[in-house]
């Protein structure tokens, strides 16, 4: 998961579940190097390698960068997915997991000073100030929501499957050749 901002921190958390005891495990939280603000493309280098040390070649985050950031991960080999959950969403959902003792995370004075200093205001979780930065959480508690474990089995449920008609005779769709096969041709849409 990865976050940051102009005059944040631009901070990458990888976390795993841990079958055996039923935790999400925040085991690295890293940050770009140097200060804000800084180069969203030297951040986006370090972190790319790192998750290249774990084998990682997906990652996903805020949408603070946009097409820019995307491009630059791309471009070191990462596909980068966007998330459209706020930080008070990500902080809401991460609470009743620290209330069952069900998240465990690695040892980061930031991330601890931060997890320490949000309140609920307004029916929003945020910096106890108000202008704290939270990044080293955001980041955190967004590794932690999608580091959710397997559904059990009995948990699983089968869906029905989503039926599109398509006009056989649109303008839209081409025959090739006769072969039965058709592609869509991306003018007509």
């Amino acid at each position: 998961m990865a976050s940051g901002g102009s005059f944040a921190d631009s901070v990458l958390a990888l976390a795993y579940h841990d079958a055996p005891s039923g935790k999400a495990i925040v085991a690295r939280v890293e940050r770009q190097t140097g200060e804000p603000p800084f180069s969203p493309t030297q951040a986006i280098r370090k972190f790319a390698a790192i998750l290249r040390e774990y084998g990682m070649a997906r990652v996903n985050g805020d949408h603070w960068g946009g097409n820019q950031t995307r491009s630059d991960w791309e471009a070191e080999g990462i596909h980068y997915e966007t998330h459209m959950v706020s930080a008070s969403d990500l902080y809401e959902r991460l609470e009743p997991r620290l209330n069952a003792g069900t998240v465990a995370f690695v040892d980061v004075a930031k991330l601890r000073q931060q997890l320490l200093s949000v309140v609920s205001r307004n029916g929003k979780i945020q910096p106890r100030d108000g202008q704290s930065l939270d990044d080293h959480l955001n980041a955190a508690a967004g590794a932690v929501w999608l580091c959710r474990p397997p559904p059990k089995p009995e948990e699983m449920t089968a869906t029905a499957p989503v039926i599109v008609p398509i006009d056989p005779i649109s303008p839209a769709l081409q025959s090739t050749a006769g072969g039965g096969y058709w592609r869509v041709d991306d003018r007509d849409w």
